[in-house]
């Protein structure tokens, strides 16, 4: 296979930005920039070794998905994708969903790279766990977020979870909310190895059926899937946790 992206001078970019603006002290920050583009630019070139030695087997053993996970936190969770998007692009099949399940779970701000994502997973899709399940019904499915951002891949079999999502997941403040639900074939969906407990299924998103979008309506009590901590709606718009007596 050709050589994985990790060495080129694109790489030492997205290694830098890591540090960009995290330092009001410019030498240290200079410092922890330069220590922090070196170790992604180690850690780029060990993977692409054990890359090389495992893809004609498929055996990618522990080393490969170690690999996998120590690059990867060397990114704060907003920019994991865009630090290594270029070494799962170029991952033969044998070794794709091996790492996506490493990456996948640990990794926030993900819309900018959405269509990057559906092409890597439907170039691996003929190879997921989930194609034993292609014979099963149709699932009906909920995706909480800003209005324009509908089409993406992550979704959850629980109204709950996008609920959560639609009202600001993680303090996050959304502009113009929605509520989507649709149907999707299983033939059509990625993944579903649910992780936080948010019942998410990772879909193709030009495959949706029965696409319904409506305005997101702050519910009176809204709960967090994960935990199943309850938040009720205030006057002011805004929820504050609900506090049960022991």
């Amino acid at each position: 296979m050709s050589d994985v992206a990790g060495t080129s001078p694109d790489s030492a970019t997205r290694a830098s930005k890591y540090y960009e603006w995290t330092d009001t002290d410019y030498d240290h920050h200079r410092m922890n920039l330069n220590r922090h583009a070196k170790k992604v630019l180690r850690k780029t070139a060990h993977l692409e070794d054990l890359i090389k030695r495992f893809s004609p087997t498929g055996d990618p053993e522990f080393d490969f998905v170690e690999a996998v996970g120590n690059l990867l936190d060397l990114y704060r969770r907003g920019d994991r994708l865009s630090g290594v998007l270029p070494i799962l692009e170029k991952l033969p099949s044998t070794l794709f969903w091996d790492a996506w399940g490493v990456v996948w779970p640990y990794c926030d701000n993900v819309w900018s790279f959405n269509d990057r994502l559906v092409a890597v997973l439907k170039l691996h899709q003929h190879c997921s766990g989930c194609r034993k399940r292609d014979n099963e019904p149709a699932v009906m499915i909920y995706r909480g977020c800003h209005g324009e951002r509908v089409r993406g891949v992550s979704w959850s079999t629980h109204r709950e979870v996008a609920l959560w999502f639609a009202a600001g997941h993680q303090g996050r403040k959304m502009t113009d909310p929605v509520i989507a639900s649709a149907i999707i074939q299983r033939r059509d969906v990625f993944d579903d190895v649910a992780c936080w407990d948010e019942d998410e299924i990772v879909i193709d998103p030009t495959a949706l059926c029965d696409l319904t979008v409506t305005p997101f309506v702050p519910p009176p009590i809204l709960r967090n899937p994960c935990v199943g901590t309850e938040y009720r709606l205030t006057a002011s718009g805004t929820y504050e946790e609900v506090k049960h007596a022991d």
